[in-house]
């Protein structure tokens, strides 16, 4: 019976290691075409425009002083990051230690307006720290969230669209602001929203339900994610300090792991901007599922240049105190029109917990292998669990023909035992 059963479950633990490897093909379909959402005639953006651009991103910015992340006379220990950002109780970014996460009794649907979910023209622009797109060549933004699964201060409010900015590193172990028990990814996205009952985000900034930041991990892959594309294809075109141009075709739904139909888990905390002056009137919700950038696509961000001349990398603050704050762990799930035509988001690799809750997670496939033929770590591990199959194997037959020999040893002692008497 053992000779049957253990080689059984050799080659179902064998088959279950190498599937966790597998990474779904880079598109399930091709897109298809959607309307591109609001078009302006206008093909230039005034001055006025580019000051406001500007301030969208780094909202606080009245002053005109440059803040940096690497140089001591303006990184964010230096008088360029004043006052709360250096005497704040609820600053951000943080890690999300998961010894500290409280599982939270609220959690729901995330509503996307059909302005979210269309494709869309979009404004794109080298701050100076960061890459920051925006909607339509007037400024405004008529795309909505609603996220229900979070705190009661944000259950059932409808947030407006702002802007969309970029954190990465010079490797793909470096890049994000927020951290899971002390790891960085390759790249952070933060989707900056306002609160619709104020009239724009700096009458929103100094609220204390004024800002929903919806941020989002990226890890490096030797694949490009056709979802970055249409960022990815202008970072030529804004390689200097406040560059800007236009594109279209941008679909926010590529970028929010939400809006596939599996529910997602993600982290709710109440913290801060993570660039002067740090107002702490922001809800974060930091999902737990990856996306992936390819490393062709990080090098185009790496290459621009930043508000010193020097290669735009590593713009990210570092973590900041908890402080006794609660961070609290959601499930929210796709509300409606959830992605199941045109460009489908490829289910991305296992997310930190769940490689953690996986057993023998030390066996589990790392996140970087996104193709579907086996990679390097994916052949060793089948070579070592190959290797466990066969040894068990010849284990057994050992065993079993010692067994065999001392039986015959048992016969024939019994044997002329008997033929003595």
């Amino acid at each position: 019976m053992n000779i049957v059963i253990i080689p059984i479950l050799s080659l179902l633990l064998l088959s279950y290691y190498v599937e966790c490897g597998k990474i779904p093909a880079k598109e399930a379909e091709k897109m298809t075409e959607k309307s591109e959402g609001d078009s302006s005639s206008s093909e230039e953006v005034g001055k006025t425009g580019l000051l406001r651009m500007g301030r969208r991103y780094n909202p606080l910015s009245d002053e005109e002083e440059e803040f940096c992340y690497h140089r001591k006379e303006c990184g964010p220990t230096s008088d360029e990051w004043p006052g709360v950002c250096q005497t704040g109780m609820r600053q951000s970014p943080i890690d999300i230690n998961f010894k500290q996460v409280v599982d939270s009794p609220f959690g729901g649907p995330v509503y996307l307006n059909p302005d979210y979910r269309s494709r869309q023209n979009f404004l794109i622009m080298n701050t100076g720290h960061t890459v920051s797109v925006m909607l339509n060549s007037d400024l405004s933004s008529r795309a909505t969230i609603r996220v229900d699964g979070a705190k009661e201060l944000m259950r059932g409010t409808t947030h407006i669209f702002s802007q969309l900015h970029f954190h990465w590193g010079s490797s793909g172990k470096i890049g994000s602001e927020h951290t899971i028990n002390g790891q960085r990814f390759a790249m952070e996205a933060h989707f900056v929203h306002y609160n619709s009952k104020y009239e724009n985000f700096t009458a929103a900034l100094n609220e204390p339900d004024g800002i929903i930041v919806v941020a989002v991990f990226f890890d490096e892959s030797p694949e490009d994610n056709p979802a970055m594309e249409p960022v990815v294809e202008l970072l030529d075109k804004v390689h200097d300090t406040r560059k800007f141009t236009r594109g279209k075709g941008l679909e926010f739904t590529n970028l929010l792991p939400v809006m596939t139909r599996k529910p997602k888990q993600a982290y709710h905390y109440l913290g801060s901007l993570t660039t002067p002056g740090c107002v702490e009137t922001v809800s974060w919700v930091v999902f737990e599922q990856h996306l992936y950038i390819s490393t062709r696509q990080l090098e185009a961000f790496r290459s621009l240049i930043d508000s010193n001349g020097d290669s735009m990398q590593n713009n990210f603050r570092p973590t900041q105190p908890l402080n006794n704050r609660k961070i609290s762990r959601i499930t929210v799930f796709c509300g409606d029109n959830c992605l199941d035509t045109g460009m489908m988001v490829p289910e991305p690799p296992p997310s930190l917990q769940d490689r953690l809750d996986m057993p023998f997670p030390f066996l589990i496939i790392g996140p970087k292998i996104k193709k579907g033929a086996m990679g390097f770590i994916e052949k060793a591990l089948t070579f070592i669990n190959i290797c466990i199959y066969i040894i068990t194997i010849l284990w057994i037959l050992f065993l079993h023909k010692t067994n065999a020999i001392a039986q015959t040893s048992a016969d024939l002692s019994n044997a002329l035992y008997r033929l003595g008497r």
